[in-house]
């Protein structure tokens, strides 16, 4: 059982778009885009606006992933596919951090609300801990707490593949 001395609250943002209200692109909370994040032909979608994907992250609806880190990646996806390269669907892990009065947190991949959250190393009393997040018996998250390096090791499970095994 975790006991929340402190509790975060992260209030969102909501995407730009009015000025695309007239336009041909479909718009839910940001502008829609296919996995290879197309809001239609020749017109690609990069960053906090884009919806992206279908299936996989975010379900059906697809999803916006809100950090520099993604921008980048998702850039770097795109620009390659508007010079012409192959390749399969853009799926980033998604990734969030924030330094909170000395602590440092770290989250990969996803923390659904039904996931199960263990700790792997370190601990929560000493305020060091990387924790696994399990659902369906699946690694689906690696959670940080002032711990980095660690952090950045157990991640590498979340890129292997998308069935890893949750380590037992």
């Amino acid at each position: 059982m975790w006991l929340a001395i402190l509790t975060l609250l992260y209030i969102g943002q909501r995407p730009a778009t009015d000025w695309l209200s007239d336009s041909a692109l479909a718009l839910d909370d940001g502008v829609v885009c296919d996995a290879r994040c197309r809001a239609a032909t020749d017109v690609y979608t990069v960053g906090d606006v884009a919806r992206f994907g279908s299936g996989g992250a975010g379900g059906a609806r697809g999803v916006r992933l809100e950090n520099r880190t993604n921008v980048t990646e998702q850039g770097l996806f795109v620009a390659a596919r508007i010079l012409g390269a192959a390749g399969d669907a853009y799926r980033p892990v998604p990734y969030v951090w924030s330094d909170q009065f000395g602590t440092r947190i770290q989250v990969h991949g996803s923390v659904p609300v039904e996931a199960v959250v263990r700790v792997v190393e370190g601990s929560v009393p000493d305020r060091a801990f990387v924790a696994h997040v399990e659902a369906e018996v699946r690694l689906v998250g690696v959670v940080g707490w002032n711990s980095p390096g660690r952090v950045r090791t157990a991640q590498a499970l979340l890129t292997a593949s998308e069935t890893v095994p949750s380590p037992r």
